[in-house]
């Protein structure tokens, strides 16, 4: 796997099923079927990571609604491995807010292929863009706050193998 900068300003995770065998085939478990799914931080910024409520409301996916397939724990969505098989996942860091002098920097984008097992629960946390440069009371400048970072890994989370892709956000600017 190799890391790059990437332009975006909120970070993604894109998880992609392929099946060499039939390409067109679709992952299917638990009564939902799976092609493809981009994750987002679902509309959150600031400190305060997503909710299931917000989730629902940002993806146009059925299987979303089924807390089976999957939910969110403080800001941690969870989503339930539809089949075995292996899945391209693809995740970027969120751009860092912009300062007074200058503009964030961008966040981290890595990619890598993955032997998931149905069933299996994976634990994604999208990160959020960082703030925009604000004047603080008195008329000084503020700096531009970080880009988060965005992470899978495998629940139960207790090893170091259980870590699947880390990509970081981008730095706040100065004033």
């Amino acid at each position: 796997m190799k890391a790059k900068l990437c332009s975006v300003t909120a970070a993604t995770l894109l998880i992609v099923f392929i099946n060499l065998q039939n390409p067109a085939a679709l992952a299917v478990f638990s009564g939902y079927s799976f092609s493809s799914h981009t994750f987002t931080p679902c509309g959150a910024s600031g400190v305060a990571g997503p909710t299931l409520d917000s989730c629902t409301a940002s993806y146009n996916t059925t299987w979303d609604n089924n807390t089976d397939n999957f939910t969110v724990v403080n800001g941690i969505q969870y989503w339930v491995v539809p089949a075995t098989g292996s899945y391209s996942i693809e995740a970027a860091g969120a751009k860092g807010g912009n300062g007074n002098g200058g503009t964030g920097g961008l966040g981290a984008k890595i990619k890598g292929t993955f032997s998931l097992t149905a069933g299996e629960t994976i634990r994604i946390l999208v990160g959020q863009a960082g703030g925009n440069q604000t004047v603080l009371t008195g008329g000084s400048n503020s700096t531009g706050g970080g880009g988060g970072g965005t992470f899978v890994v495998r629940t139960p989370f207790n090893t170091n193998a259980s870590i699947l892709v880390v990509a970081g956000g981008g730095g706040g600017s100065g004033s």
